[in-house]
């Protein structure tokens, strides 16, 4: 079915709102540790090694964004529903926390293991995606 010029432009927008979150979240700590250079703060070897983390970085969000558009729109709305969850709830969440977890299989926390278990049965709708890097987009969305 073919899309309507204005759901592709509401779509762009959407996916162009998401890319300048992502670009903020991993250039502005960039750009404090800068700051901390130049006042002394930093070493140049602790600021080489944050500029090679952050082109890493900076690669797989090039990845992420160089993939399907459909796949893309998907993790987008993925990752809105996770934070609106994350913030409907917070009360709720820290009461969580504070009890004691059951270790689950391989010295996993229940908690990781429901999100690697959720992942899992996402993935094929996703299609053929690197693991790795929706793991890292989805659930550590700074780094």
């Amino acid at each position: 079915m073919k899309k309507s010029k204005g759901q592709r432009k509401r779509e762009q927008e959407i996916i162009d709102a998401y890319y300048d979150k992502r670009m903020r979240q991993l250039l502005e700590p960039l750009y404090e540790d800068f700051q901390k250079w130049k006042r002394g703060g930093l070493s140049h070897y602790v600021l080489f090694e944050r500029i090679r983390q952050v082109h890493k970085e900076n690669q797989k969000l090039y990845g992420l964004f160089t993939s399907s558009r459909d796949f893309l729109l998907k993790v987008i709305q993925f990752e809105a529903e996770l934070e609106r969850k994350q913030t409907s709830a917070p009360e709720e969440e820290s009461a969580r926390d504070t009890e004691d977890k059951p270790v689950g299989k391989k010295g996993r926390t229940t908690k990781s293991f429901r999100k690697s278990t959720i992942l899992m049965i996402l993935l094929p709708f996703f299609g053929r995606v690197d693991f790795d890097l929706v793991i890292s987009k989805l659930f550590f969305p700074c780094f």
